[in-house]
């Protein structure tokens, strides 16, 4: 991974799910508006899931830091990760 690229990854064990539908489209929009370079990976296999200590989701992670649980977190606070 380029050191100046992010890394946002969103657990949700089914991305046809209504949450996990507006998680990935927020955070696909903040890194359009912000010309962000970040890359989105989606973790939905049961045994990666078990691997991060959260039984709530969709949770979202920016570089190995959990930034929220069952949410969508707040604009600022995502870009505090990501610029």
């Amino acid at each position: 991974m380029n050191a100046d690229k992010k890394e946002i990854e969103i657990l949700c064990p089914n991305k046809k799910c209504p949450k996990c539908k507006r998680f990935i489209a927020f955070f696909e929009k903040i890194i359009k508006e912000n010309k962000t370079d970040a890359e989105i990976i989606i973790i939905t296999g049961l045994k990666e899931l078990l691997q991060y200590k959260t039984w709530i989701l969709p949770t979202s992670y920016i570089n190995g830091k959990k930034v929220s649980r069952g949410y969508l977190p707040k604009n600022e606070e995502v870009l505090k990760f990501l610029i």
